[in-house]
Parts: structure tokens; C-alpha cells; sequence
């Protein structure tokens, strides 16, 4: 790279694709840590990783001679599974060496650091989730591959199809509805296709005539939250999960968005004109666009549609289909799912015309005077954000003042606490809440005219100003402390979050944020790696917060650290007593898990299997595959094969288990067959 590109990298500063270092790992923990950062660009859409620059400053302090490519390599080959083969090189800038590893979206996806797979999200590194894991197989040629919307639904039969609606449908398209013909009629439009249980609908026929589309695809419905606030962390004032037929959810979500949309008047004349403060075609386009070309055989992902006070994000699942890009969507006519787009192009009032959503949506927003909507594609979700209107921003700001937040899960990363976004932290003083007063002292002394009483002015007012200074440096409300630490948290400049939670909660032992700010600060810790650190601050919640939403997950994290830690007995414990308390708490299965993990490593394998059948007992619907899998290798243990081997099948059998736990289970199995 030039200087200049360099120089370019380091002003851009961390984010999707670019994450800086300050210097090459030399410990066990760092090396894990540079590992999962590159295993996670792999997994994502690839990204640089520059190596000798402060992240937070952004200034490049260099990198050792004793250092050079091969460190990199050797990281990789050692920690990531399989090996990612970034391109490693070293930089010159104004004479400071530097190293740059470029990590290409990976082809043999997923890749793994200590056997957990990780993506990036932003400025952060996830694990990923099942979805997540079981999109990458599908991608990139594991087990599963780009399907459209064509594949059978083998548990349905034409009955679980609505007959009204497909004649109204083959009316429009100007087929001729001939019983002796009709089921052939019905295969060449889509709707019906041969399989092995013999004719049967397939995903786009169900999803548009189905009676009970959700029935047979799960994960087909939209999500629908009104958030009062800009961010996930905000006070959920409404939520809904939009059902039914493609047709159907498109109306319904939409009449969710108009319900807590704002009217904007415009006068001219005498003559008012009144409409919604998002242009009805923009909104109406971007929700098809969603759930017509969400990727439907993903398990386990809805669409989410999320509405802020400044803004409505739309995420899609599947990702952009291949071949399309956000630099290319806008000319590219593909569609993913063929037969639901020409269904709905049929009948009219929701796709006009096909690869034209996105060129309506961003001309209605420009005509309606509204910033440009930003398009991002994860390759696991597509995601689209519109802005609203500034004025209904400064609005809802000033009604959400001191409206308390709340946070809707365990918020151990930065993605699930609540933080400002870029424009309300404008409020902030870079230096410091510094009161305004010594602006108007300052002001003051400048308009004096005679220079005497302006020495002795001045020292009073230095004075006044310094004692202003020392109290206003503190501030006066306990959220907007709160928050400080909260952007730090966000940032991922953790160190920092967990000084100003420990201040914040020094400072406001009282505020109704205390014990959540104690919960954040044994995140940020965690996040770390420190462990015994971790554990004291989960430690001091149960301690000074008994009645806290946040015990349940403090027992939980606390076994979690401890079963890291090998400290088996005490992360059952810990788990034990989060049972105890909370045994019907969200979490609860994965303390259940977890327990039967420690057992396991135990060698308790009959203990672990009691556990495992368990949690099967109240989550089997649930679940990918895993407990059977751990059964099998219990049973393993104890020598008995046949047992393993029906725990193995019912991994492979299961249509809802993980692609990665199948491929274990059949290794295991194969193995025993030898």
C-alpha cells in the first residue's frame, strides 16, 4: 500500500472492514484474540487488520523489527480452524513500520478459533449464532447451497393451500382453470412441485395461498418493534409478529409503521396537505423488498423491522442474493425467490416492477426532503435504514428526556446495551461536562474596560471558574453519567467503560442504573479476559443488588467463567443457584447446558445424560442437535455403541439441527461403523 492508502486506513478508523492493533500479540490470550479477529473477518465480508496504531487515538506508534510476517502466519495456523491465509505485508508510514493483514471473505466458510465460530459485527466480534452458521454452510457449499423458493414443503399436501386465493391468482394471470389440468397448471407457476411424498406445495405457493404458512415454515414471519428511543436498549412502546401470506405481512407491517408514524402539515395557500413523516411508496417498497427476498430456507430468522425516533431499520435474512452487491443492486435485476415475485407482480399493488424497489425507495425519500437511506449487506443480513424527518427527531428527543431505559436481554456485548448514537452524543463536551457559567464569567471579564479591576476580577473569577469547574465535572444527572460510560462501552474501549461504571456507581450508589451499570462493568471484564476480576464484579451485584433483573445472569456468566476456568464444581454451583431461583428464566436452559457440559468433562457421564434428556424434556423443539450429540459421546463413554448410535441418528434425522453438529454426529457414527 502507499502512504497515502495507509494514511487513508488510519483517519477511517475502526469499523466493518478495518479494525487497528497497537502492537502483535506476544501472550497466549493476544494471539486467540488476533485469531478470532481475522476468523471473523473471514466469516464476514473480509477486512484489514493494521497492526501499530493506537485505535483509539489513531496514531501510529510502529511494530518491532524483531516482528514481521510470519508472526501472523503462524497465529493462524495455530489458532483458526482451517487456517484463513490472510496477506500479510509490512508498511512503511513517514518511516514507522507497520503490518497489514488483509483477510479476504473466506471460501471455506465457517472458520473457527478454540471451536467457536465468530463474525463481525461493526467495530465488535460475535460468535455467531445458528443462523448465522447455518447461512455460511449453505453459502459456500457445506451442507446446503443457494436454493430459491421453489423446494418442496413435504409436510403439506394441496389441502393446507387456500383454493380462493389461488383462483383469484391464476384469474389474474389469465390462466384457463380447468379441473383435469389444473394441478399441471399449478406446477408450472410454482405453486406445486413433485417430491418424494408425492405432489406437494412448494415454499413460494405456501408462503402465498398457504392457510398456515408459519405452520409449516417457521421462521416466515416478521418481526415488528416500536422503540421509544434511538437504540435496541430503548423502551419497547409496541411489538408484533406480522403472520400470514406474503401479502398479508406486507399490509400488516406496514399498518404497524403507519400506526406510529408522525403527520407533517404543509401549507400552501390556503390549503393544508397533511402525510406521514416517511413517504408511504418508500416504506410499502422496502418492506416487499424484505420479505420477497429474504433467503427462506434459513431456520431460526425472521425479517426485523425496527422503528427508532430517528430512524426505521428493515434487516433481511440471507443477505444479498450472489452476484449482487450493494455497489450493483440498484441495476441488477436478480431475484432470489422467482416464483413469489412474479406471484406478487400478478397481482399489482405490491411489486410494480422487478429491480426497481431500490431506485423508488431512495428517489421517494429525496422527494420527500429526507436523508439518503443507508444499505449494508453483513452476508448474513441485508440491511436497510431510513431516516426520518430532523425536525421529529428534535421532537422526540425532547419528549424521551429522562424517559428511562431499559435493556431486553443479558447485555454482555456492546450491540445489546444502551448507547447514544453518533448525533446525540453532539450534547456531550469532549473535555468533560464543563458548566456554561464559565463561558459567562469568561465573556464577562472580556468586556471589562479598565485594566486594574481586571486583575482583581480576574483572580476572583479564576477562582469562581475553578470551583464551577471542580463541581460541574461532575454532573447533575445520573443518566447522562450513565450514558458517558455507556458510549465508551459501545465503542469498545472497555478499560475506559469500566472506570467511569465504577465512578458512576461510587458517584450514584442509589440511581435505579446502579445495579445495571455493576452488571456492564463485569461484562466489560469479562470481555477482557479477566476473569477473577469478572467474578468479584458479578459477585458484588448478587451482593449489593439481591432484587436486581440482573442476577439470573450474573449466577449464569459467573458459570460460564468458571467452567472456562476448568473450576468445575464451582460453575455447577453457580448454575445450580440460577436454577434454584429462576428455574423458569430465559436462560435457564443454558444453565442447564452448561451443567451437563461440566459433567461431562467430569467424566459423570450417566449425569450428564440425566441432564441433557432434561433439557430436551422442556426445549426439544428447540434445539439443534447438541444434546442428543453429547448424549451420543456419553454413551460412548460407557461403551454403550448402540445407544450412541441412536443419539447420533437422531442428530442426522432432525431437520431443525445445526449443519456443524450433523457433520459431527456423522463422524461419529462412521467411526463407530469401522
Amino acid at each position: 500500500m502507499s502512504e497515502n492508502e495507509i494514511a487513508d486506513l488510519i483517519n477511517k478508523g475502526c469499523g466493518q472492514t478495518l479494525e487497528l492493533m497497537k502492537d502483535l500479540p506476544v501472550t497466549d490470550s493476544g494471539k486467540k484474540e488476533l485469531a478470532k479477529l481475522m476468523a471473523a473477518f473471514a466469516n464476514s465480508g473480509g477486512g484489514t487488520i493494521l497492526i501499530g496504531v493506537d485505535k483509539n487515538t489513531r496514531v501510529p506508534l510502529g511494530i518491532s523489527p524483531a516482528y514481521n510476517e510470519e508472526e501472523v502466519l503462524k497465529i493462524d495456523k495455530e489458532y483458526c480452524n482451517p487456517p484463513v491465509n490472510p496477506r500479510v505485508s509490512v508498511e512503511s508510514l513517514r518511516g514507522i513500520r507497520l503490518i497489514s493483514v488483509a483477510v479476504a471473505r473466506g471460501v471455506n466458510r465457517p472458520y473457527h478459533t478454540e471451536g467457536d465460530c465468530y463474525v463481525r459485527v461493526d467495530k465488535q466480534v460475535f460468535v455467531a449464532s445458528h443462523s448465522e452458521m447455518q447461512e455460511m454452510y449453505k453459502k459456500d457449499g457445506g451442507f446446503r447451497r443457494e436454493v430459491s423458493d421453489s423446494w418442496p414443503v413435504s409436510a403439506a399436501s394441496l389441502e393446507d393451500l387456500d383454493k380462493t386465493k389461488i383462483d383469484q391468482y391464476l384469474k389474474n394471470t389469465g390462466a384457463a382453470i380447468e379441473e383435469k389440468n389444473r394441478e399441471k397448471i399449478l406446477k408450472d407457476k410454482g405453486i406445486l412441485v413433485e417430491s418424494a411424498n408425492g405432489v406437494v406445495p412448494t415454499a413460494a405457493g405456501m408462503l402465498m395461498f398457504g392457510k398456515d404458512p408459519q405452520y409449516f415454515i417457521i421462521s416466515s414471519g416478521v418481526r415488528l418493534v416500536k422503540f421509544q428511543g434511538k437504540n435496541i436498549g430503548s423502551v419497547i412502546m409496541d411489538q408484533k409478529e406480522a403472520k400470514g401470506t406474503i401479502p398479508e405481512m406486507i399490509d400488516d407491517a406496514w399498518k404497524f409503521l403507519l400506526k406510529h408514524m408522525a403527520l407533517r402539515s404543509k401549507v400552501e395557500g390556503l390549503k393544508r396537505e397533511d402525510s406521514t413523516e416517511y413517504p408511504a411508496i418508500a416504506v410499502r417498497e422496502a418492506i416487499a423488498n424484505a420479505i420477497v427476498h429474504r433467503d427462506y430456507s434459513i431456520d431460526g430468522s425472521q425479517v426485523r423491522i425496527f422503528m427508532f425516533d430517528d430512524r426505521i431499520e428493515i434487516y433481511t435474512p440471507g443477505g444479498l442474493a450472489p452476484g449482487v452487491t450493494v455497489a450493483n443492486m440498484e441495476y441488477t435485476q436478480y431475484s432470489r425467490n422467482k416464483y413469489i415475485t412474479q406471484m406478487l407482480m400478478h397481482l399489482g399493488q405490491y411489486i410494480e416492477k422487478l429491480g426497481a424497489g431500490i431506485k423508488r425507495i431512495k428517489s421517494s425519500l429525496r422527494n420527500s426532503g429526507l436523508r439518503e437511506p443507508i444499505f449494508f449487506d453483513t452476508g448474513v443480513d441485508f440491511i436497510l435504514t431510513m431516516f426520518g424527518p430532523i425536525e421529529h427527531e428534535r421532537q422526540a428527543k425532547a419528549e424521551t428526556q429522562g424517559v428511562s431505559q431499559r435493556v431486553i436481554a443479558p447485555a454482555k456485548t456492546p450491540q445489546e446495551i444502551a448507547f447514544l448514537t453518533k448525533d446525540s452524543r453532539k450534547d456531550f463536551p469532549k473535555d468533560g461536562y464543563i458548566n456554561s457559567d464559565i463561558q459567562a464569567i469568561i465573556e464577562g471579564f472580556k468586556k471589562s474596560k479598565k485594566i486594574l479591576p481586571q486583575i482583581i476580577a480576574g483572580f476572583v473569577l479564576l477562582l469562581i471558574a475553578v470551583s464551577v469547574v471542580f463541581f460541574s465535572t461532575r454532573p447533575k444527572n445520573p443518566l447522562e453519567f450513565y450514558y458517558k460510560a455507556s458510549i465508551m462501552h459501545s465503542r469498545g474501549e472497555y478499560r475506559e467503560a469500566i472506570d467511569n461504571y465504577s465512578r458512576f456507581i461510587e458517584e450514584f450508589p442509589s440511581s435505579d442504573k446502579a445495579d445495571s451499570a455493576q452488571y456492564y462493568l463485569a461484562g466489560c471484564m469479562d470481555i477482557l479476559g479477566e476473569e477473577v476480576g469478572a467474578l468479584n464484579a458479578y459477585a458484588d451485584l448478587l451482593k449489593k443488588y439481591p432484587k436486581s433483573r440482573w442476577v439470573p445472569y450474573a449466577y449464569y456468566w459467573r458459570g460460564e467463567i468458571f467452567l472456562n476456568m476448568g473450576e468445575l464444581d464451582s460453575a455447577i454451583s453457580e448454575y445450580q443457584k440460577m436454577l434454584k431461583e429462576y428455574p423458569n428464566h430465559p436462560v435457564a436452559v443454558s444453565a442447564m447446558r452448561g451443567i451437563g457440559l461440566a459433567y461431562y468433562k467430569q467424566n459423570k457421564f450417566k449425569e450428564a445424560i440425566d441432564m441433557y434428556q432434561s433439557v430436551l424434556d422442556i426445549a426439544e423443539t428447540s434445539s439443534d442437535g447438541y444434546e442428543y450429540y453429547q448424549m451420543g459421546l456419553c454413551y460412548l463413554k460407557l461403551g454403550q455403541k448402540d445407544k450412541a448410535k441412536e443419539m447420533f441418528k437422531k442428530v442426522i434425522s432432525s431437520e431443525k439441527s445445526s449443519p456443524r453438529i450433523v457433520e459431527q454426529a456423522n463422524e461419529e457414527l462412521s467411526k463407530i461403523n469401522i
